[in-house]
């Protein structure tokens, strides 16, 4: 058995978390919020409103995923539910169907499209509800032990232990009660309580005492003179007596005039406890409650009943003795995970409760008007609103509904496996300390210790391992083997663990070494049991890992020798890899480590095969195979074409090709066993669509194209297109470089990178970035705006680009300036002066009613145009009345932009080698292999020390032994299960056996494997010692210096501190701090300083003068900024005086006004 097979066998699905949480919504979820809320009665009890969710369905979307992002609508079905009204007076009935609300749909790809953007919505993961114990320290240092109640819905309850051994429930918002009392008015007597328990002696110290003497707080506020009930010397023995202290509690802290009532208290415990609409313990708080105090209580019962406080009780004084352990809130066993399906259930939730409001209110409003319109239809006070509210709410603004993440394949599906403890219900980034944010040991397998970013979301946020699930509960799974006596089960089937589960197993990792038979042949093995590690007899141990990739996420999956790098620098390059940018030539990586198919087959950039055929017809745009199927399975509909016919007249048919494949893959399902029903089948013509050239998120390019030509035969599941970021069917983000780390004139000093001229005249890092900017009219208050070729004031040759309709052609190159959509806007008609209309008449100029308001490209922008799509005025659209015949509404043009390599980018490795390009090279004077091959990028050696990612090393000598062999390699991370040391002795292996093949000596160099001599391409001259060479992976990353460039002169203000703005996008300057005026002081450079302190800062009217000072060659005034009238005012709060004072040419002082200066 060899790892390879058991990682094939393993690999889920990576949307399965989106899909499967979303299809339980569809099919559960729905009915059962739904089922929660019948039924609704009407605020005069007259009508009763009762929902029919098991019947619900769901209407065809009006626009497929595709359209939706092209017209910029969303991809939904209306919701429908048959509702029955009665008529608690008469018992009429009457029975009809309801548009509840419009619900967002899940894509294949597993996001939602609103508003023509794709969405995701992340996985949280929160605090499971149940109850968890734990300790702090009180001002004096003294421990408090404490049970915390949580919940799905509704408030907290803590059960708190004091120093002095009495026992308080706790809640926000009310005084502390003695737990007694709590216990007592939730309907247990106290004979029931001291006589189920063995720690009668700690549970009587929480009784009221006899006697309330000298300083006792025990119950604070409550002995009180002027009411004679709290003067009661004995703890309650009743209910009713418990109900009416309880209720006396609750007022002390807000009212002066405490109302001792029963039915008061009753209430209490109704809204806080035993209300299902405001307290929901949730099935999986129920079944913990359960399975930690020994209940039997209904999984269906989700509200807190005594017992379950009193075994709480019970536990903590354990807990306080030591006897019972203190919870950890951090152990994955206490953490869930709220897919997207549950997050859809909780707005159903809130959305079912608005339209309860909502039908009480209108229902009120129908019945006080007229009665009978009720009757006639039901439709009349049930609203959509509150569903398409709640939905609008989550997706819109919910910090777990983001703008996916479309860079590259990669990006899109670590978004879309992302886990979050931030949100509601979650924690906050503020708040969150070192424990939240740390490795726990019950990680393994489940949450990946490596990919989360950097900042101050480190540890919040974090991705799904490889092979982890989530099961029907929430809580993720990881996958393990049996052992029996030693032997792997790989036949049995795999055993999902929670870290619940886990705890008792005694579990060893997945490289430990094994024989063909599965048999491990060490006795002594180092394994985990109870989060502690130790070594045991091979005999005892229960379970095997499955993987070394099991402890990792995708992303960091993908790096190869990632044994041999930091944890810092692995985070790096996992983060980095997602910041990819696609080039025009994709090309996947010589070393790979063996998931980059997987990759880009789950994510859905890649084009199938549903059935086998033969390919009739291949281009751009589709492609046509002629495909043997099952009558009963479903298909693209096409016109029925006879299969042989259409092969015979290909010049690449054969009948070798037609006996083998037809009989190997439709006649034959199991060797010797001929299928006879060939009539279930029939030869159809399906046409696959390819996606041309459409922007995403990132306005990154996505394309299919195809990779099979006219008369190939493929199979099913064969990929028939390749995407933007795949090369045959593998992931492809950057391109493979021959790299030599040496120093070079200082150009690659600190992490800058030196690069041939190859890579920018051969294209390979040139990126397509595909824009998308709109125009549309609007009204205002002197008219419509139009969109026409006739704008005033614009030169002829502005307008060459423009179509009749004022619509820039496509195909057009255009540049910054250039107009894409010619608008004009209505403006008031200029009031002329006599003098002003005369002087127009002479000219012939007539006063303007309109002024250009046109779409031009914008600053620094060269593109070409891509698309148009043009949204006519009908008999649907407001604006559209206004207008006679077809017009033109709204515009949206996208323009493609190449963008080569520069200097400025940014590139990286997958080792988290990142650096700045300082110079581009021609190919002559670059540095050349003894073979004569100029090196395409040169890197500092000092990067690899100090940043200990030595994985990068292996990977160059790896891979520049498989350029000289010809030869792919992908190596599994953690890969020391085959023998010790075998990463080196694997790369020394290639390049000795590629030395020998290629008689190319230098390859291996026995006195020091993997350095050569290399020649300075200026000089030819050998460079003084040998240098590391080899072929490296390397990325050009979404940080362009095209979008970060910028210059300003002077632009615009902030209104109140009277600054330049900051940032590019709002023409800000650049920010000059307390170590740049300490670098102008150190050089003397007084006036520089000056400047940059006034008239290029805030001096408001200092730099009104400098232009009339430069025009008229005058000495240059300076005045006073405005932060320094600012600094004087504030020490004028501070009550000191401070002035501003002039001295005249007699010494004489002048106080001055700060206006004036």
């Amino acid at each position: 058995m060899s790892f390879n097979n058991i990682s094939k066998l393993l690999t889920p699905d990576f949307l399965e978390i989106q899909r499967v949480s979303f299809v339980k919504f569809l099919e559960s979820g729905i009915i059962n919020e739904i089922k929660r809320r019948n039924p609704i009665t009407s605020s005069a009890k007259e009508y009763q409103i009762f929902f029919y969710p098991e019947a619900y369905q769901l209407e065809a979307p009006e626009f497929s995923p595709k359209d939706a992002l092209l017209y910029g609508k969303s991809y939904a079905s209306r919701l429908f539910l048959p509702v029955q009204l009665t008529n608690q007076v008469t018992g009429e009935i009457k029975f009809q169907w309801v548009l509840l609300g419009t619900l967002p749909l899940l894509t294949k790809r597993g996001h939602f499209i609103l508003n023509g953007c794709p969405r995701v919505v992340i996985n949280q993961l929160i605090r499971s509800p149940g109850v968890y114990y734990q300790k702090r320290l009180d001002s004096q240092k003294r421990d408090i032990f404490y049970a915390d109640f949580i919940c799905e819905r509704g408030a907290w309850l803590r059960i708190e232990m004091d120093t002095s051994q009495r026992i308080w429930a706790r809640m926000k918002r009310t005084p502390k009660i003695p737990v007694l009392i709590l216990l007592q008015s939730m309907g247990m007597s106290l004979q029931t309580i001291f006589s189920s328990t063995s720690q009668r002696t700690i549970l009587a110290k929480s009784l009221l005492p006899y006697e309330q003497k000298g300083k006792t707080k025990t119950l604070p506020k409550l002995v009180k003179a002027q009411n004679p009930l709290l003067l009661v010397r004995r703890h309650p023995v009743s209910q009713d007596t418990a109900l009416k202290v309880l209720s006396a509690l609750i007022q002390a802290r807000t009212k002066k005039e405490i109302l001792v009532n029963s039915e008061m208290g009753k209430k209490f415990l109704m809204k806080k406890f035993r209300n299902p609409r405001s307290y929901d313990l949730g099935f999986i708080g129920r079944l913990r409650l359960n399975k930690r105090f020994g209940l039997s209580i209904a999984t269906s019962y989700r509200q807190l009943t005594a017992e379950d406080i009193f075994h709480s009780v019970n536990l903590l004084i354990s807990v306080s003795q030591g006897v019972a352990s203190l919870d950890d809130i951090d152990h994955l066993e206490n953490r869930r995970v709220r897919s997207i399906g549950e997050l859809l259930q909780i707005q159903l939730g809130l959305a079912l409760l608005r339209l309860e409001k909502m039908i009480r209110d209108r229902s009120s409003f129908l019945l006080e008007n007229n009665v009978s319109s009720v009757a006639k239809d039901i439709r009349s006070f049930i609203s959509t609103k509150a569903l398409n509210g709640a939905m609008r709410e989550f997706f819109g603004s919910s910090p777990l509904s983001q703008f996916l993440d479309q860079t590259n394949p990669l990006a899109e599906l670590t978004h879309k496996r992302r886990l979050t403890s931030l949100g509601p219900s979650g924690v906050s980034r503020e708040t969150a300390g070192m424990a939240v944010r740390g490795i726990h040991p019950s990680h393994y397998g489940r949450i990946c210790p490596i990919e989360t970013p950097e900042g101050q979301n480190a540890g919040l946020v974090n991705s799904l391992t490889v092979y982890s699930r989530v099961d029907q509960n929430g809580f993720i799974q990881s996958p393990f083997y049996l052992l029996n006596n030693g032997q792997i089960q790989k036949e049995a089937n795999l055993t999902f663990l929670s870290a619940k589960d886990e705890m008792s197993k005694t579990i060893i990792p997945g490289d430990i070494h094994f024989n063909s038979l599965g048999f491990i042949e060490n006795d002594s093995l180092p394994s985990r049991k109870n989060q502690e590690f130790v070594r045991q007899q091979r005999g005892n141990i229960d379970l095997i890992a499955t993987s070394p990739l099991q402890m990792i996420s995708v992303a960091t999956s993908l790096i190869p020798f990632l044994e041999h790098d930091d944890a810092n620098r692995a985070l790096m390059g996992s983060n980095m890899q997602r910041q990819a940018v696609p080039t025009l030539y994709a090309e996947r990586p010589r070393v790979g480590t063996g998931l980059e198919s997987k990759i880009v087959t789950d994510i859905g950039h890649i084009v199938q095969t549903r059935w086998s055929g033969y390919v009739s017809y291949v281009d751009s745009q589709k492609i046509i195979i002629q495909s043997f199927v099952k009558h009963s399975e479903t298909f693209l509909p096409t016109q029925s074409i006879r299969f042989l016919e259409t092969v015979s007249t290909s010049k690449k048919y054969s009948s070798s090709l037609k006996t083998d494949s037809i009989e190997k893959v439709f006649l034959k399902s199991k060797p010797g066993e001929l299928k006879t029903k060939l009539e279930e089948y029939e030869f159809k013509t399906v046409e696959y669509l390819l996606e041309n050239y459409s922007g995403s998120n990132q306005s990154t390019f996505f394309v299919q194209k195809p990779i099979v030509s006219e008369g190939d035969w493929v199979e099913a599941g064969d990929i028939l297109a390749d995407g933007s970021a795949s090369e045959k069917g593998e992931l492809a983000l950057g391109h493979n470089l021959l790299v030599a780390y040496i120093p070079w004139e200082g150009f690659n000093f600190e992490d800058a990178i030196l690069i041939s001229e190859r890579l920018v005249t051969q294209d390979l890092y040139t990126s397509l970035h595909i824009e998308k900017y709109e125009m549309e009219i609007r009204e205002t208050k002197f008219g419509l705006e139009k969109i026409t070729n006739k704008l005033p004031d614009v030169r002829k040759k502005d307008l060459k680009n423009l179509d009749a309709q004022g619509i820039v052609k496509p195909g057009t190159w255009v540049q910054e300036g250039d107009i894409l959509v010619g608008k004009v806007t209505p403006i008031r008609k200029k009031p002329l002066s006599p003098h002003e209309r005369l002087l127009y008449d002479i000219v012939g100029k007539i006063n303007p009613t309109v002024r250009d308001s046109s779409l031009r490209v914008p600053r620094g922008t060269q593109a070409r145009v891509l698309d148009i799509q043009i949204i006519y005025s009908d008999e649907k659209t407001k604006l559209g009345e206004e207008f006679v015949g077809k017009v033109p509404l709204k515009v949206q043009i996208l323009l493609a932009q190449r963008r080569r390599i520069q200097v400025g980018d940014k590139m990286a490795g997958r080792h988290g080698n990142k650096g700045i390009i300082s110079r581009i090279l021609p190919i002559q004077d670059m540095p050349y292999l003894p073979d004569g091959t100029p090196l395409d990028i040169v890197l500092n050696p000092l990067g690899v020390p100090s940043r200990m990612n030595v994985g990068q090393v292996y990977e160059c000598l790896l891979s520049l032994a498989g350029r000289y062999l010809g030869e792919n390699y992908r190596v599994v991370p953690f890969d020391e299960l085959f023998g010790p040391h075998i990463s080196r002795s694997l790369t020394y292996s290639k390049l000795y056996e590629s030395s020998l093949k290629n008689k190319q000596h230098w390859l291996f160099n026995p006195n020091c494997p993997g350095k050569t001599k290399i020649f300075d391409g200026r000089t030819g001259e050998c460079f003084d010692q040998p240098v590391t060479v080899g072929e490296a992976y390397v990325l050009k990353l979404v940080h362009l210096v095209d979008d970060k460039i910028h210059a300003r002169s002077t632009g615009p203000y902030s209104l109140v501190t009277q600054q330049p703005l900051r940032g590019r996008s709002k023409h800000g300057g650049q920010r000059l701090g307390e170590m740049e005026v300490w670098a102008l002081e150190g050089f003397g450079a007084a006036y520089i300083l000056q400047e940059l302190l006034t008239v290029k800062s805030d001096d408001v009217k200092g730099r009104h003068k400098i232009m009339y000072s430069i025009l008229t060659g005058k000495n240059m005034t300076m005045g006073t900024p405005e932060c320094f009238k600012v600094l004087v005012k504030e020490l004028q709060s501070l009550c000191l005086d401070v002035g501003v004072y002039s001295i005249d040419t007699f010494g004489k002082r002048e106080l001055r006004d700060f206006i004036d200066l």
